[in-house]
């Protein structure tokens, strides 16, 4: 026997997807806000710290000018970020909701590696330089 398909209109479709959508969210925003997270502790030397909720959220870097050279470099390898905050200090991920887990890990990673850099890891050090105060000569 057959079963009957039953169609849904229009009302039920957005009610149940916002359910799921909701949800789903709600579970990619833990999942960003912990990326994120380990990201900042694992690279103390950007002075992050965490920015935004929900899937709008950020990494507020300590040093001036780094988060639009972590922006040039993450759009060159096909992550789409950008800055925010009165300085420009906030690397903001801004994942479409349809991105999925997989997809917000992989965005993830190529941060990461962005933030590893030869470029970005050069500003880094050219900043800690510029802040040590020059030896004395003997």
């Amino acid at each position: 026997m057959r079963k009957k398909i039953q169609f849904l209109n229009n009302d039920n479709i957005e009610f149940l997807q916002g359910i799921n959508i909701s949800h789903e969210n709600q579970i990619k925003a833990k999942f960003l806000r912990k990326s994120l997270a380990v990201i900042v502790k694992k690279h103390p030397e950007i002075e992050g710290s965490l920015r935004g909720q929900g899937l709008n959220q950020g990494i507020a870097c300590g040093i001036e000018g780094l988060a639009q050279e972590i922006c040039l470099v993450a759009k060159e390898n096909g992550l789409f970020v950008e800055t925010s905050g009165v300085n420009n200090e906030v690397i903001k991920i801004m994942p479409v909701h349809t991105l999925d887990i997989y997809g917000l890990e992989k965005s993830l990673e190529i941060l990461r590696d962005c933030i590893n850099s030869s470029q970005i890891q050069l500003i880094i050090r050219q900043h800690n330089s510029a802040k040590m105060p020059e030896l004395a000569s003997f």
